[in-house]
């Protein structure tokens, strides 16, 4: 059942938890996020990255996905995650995304709000929400942030952000408070006190990228600090692989749709752990 983002953040925000927006780049793992879902009744927004829209040739992978949504009892709706230009912006829109998120945490600040107030601007002819970011957040490995001190200047700043939702009147804003995309090195230490402080001046649902990885107590913790999305996407990765590995080893048979109902069912399992977790 297609339903609004903006509705299903909303009322995420006003009752205190967060919907599970998780990633996809084949039916498999399609299958497997919706079946979870419906098995646990939870609205749920299914997204793809630049580079699993670009791998599904994106109007194909949109007419997929937007199928499961129409034919499902949840409410659910389709995301660009990380959108890097205007341009996948627009081809997302014609293809039948209900939101996209612009990505220009890099830039420095004035672009990224340049870039995003572009994209809202088109986006809105379209009834369609806009996630912008503000912040750096890293990936394991990138050479982007290499000490404490670098470590903190690319956090949100609180003050910036309000500034960033005025100037370009996104409908959610992505933050980084010490999260990182992909699996910790260590143990992740995310500032809470900045997250709360952010809270305090901007009234527009937050979002937490890097779901994979970060302990259940402290989801708990930054939901209830306003955080009312939250992406999953490296943990169904590396269900769905180390599943695909370890039944092709195990077995002889070449019946692939025999044994991606393994895979499925792994894939399925953590999206319904993320679930549980970030409910009510």
């Amino acid at each position: 059942m297609l339903v609004s983002p903006k509705i299903l953040l909303e009322k995420a925000q006003k009752e205190k938890y967060a919907v599970g927006a998780f990633n996809t780049c084949n039916l498999e793992i399609t299958k497997a996020i919706f079946a979870a879902a419906e098995n646990l009744n939870s609205p749920i927004i299914i997204q793809t990255s630049e580079g699993e829209s670009q791998h599904g040739q994106i109007t194909k992978i949109a007419t997929l996905i937007r199928k499961f949504i129409e034919e499902s009892k949840i409410p659910a709706c389709l995301n660009l995650d990380h959108g890097k230009s205007l341009e996948m912006v627009k081809k997302c829109i014609t293809a039948g995304y209900a939101q996209v998120m612009i990505d220009g945490s890099k830039l420095p600040f004035s672009e990224n709000i340049a870039l995003t107030k572009k994209v809202v601007q088109y986006a809105h002819k379209y009834n369609v929400p806009v996630e912008g970011e503000l912040g750096l957040v890293p990936t394991p490995g990138q050479k982007e942030i290499v000490s404490e001190k670098e470590r903190e200047k690319a956090m949100t700043d609180p003050n910036l952000a309000l500034d960033f939702v005025k100037k370009t009147e996104v409908d959610f804003l992505a933050v980084a408070i010490g999260n990182v995309h992909g699996f910790y090195k260590g143990k992740p230490v995310l500032d809470f006190n900045r997250l709360g402080e952010i809270k305090k001046k901007v009234k527009i649902p937050l979002v937490l990228h890097g779901g994979s990885g970060i302990a259940d107590c402290d989801i708990k913790k930054a939901i209830s600090l306003g955080i009312c999305k939250i992406n999953v996407n490296t943990e169904l990765r590396v269900a769905f692989t180390n599943a695909l590995r370890q039944i092709l080893k195990d077995q002889k048979q070449h019946i692939p749709y025999e044994y991606m109902k393994t895979v499925e069912q792994a894939v399925q399992k953590v999206v319904e752990e993320k679930i549980k977790v970030f409910s009510k």
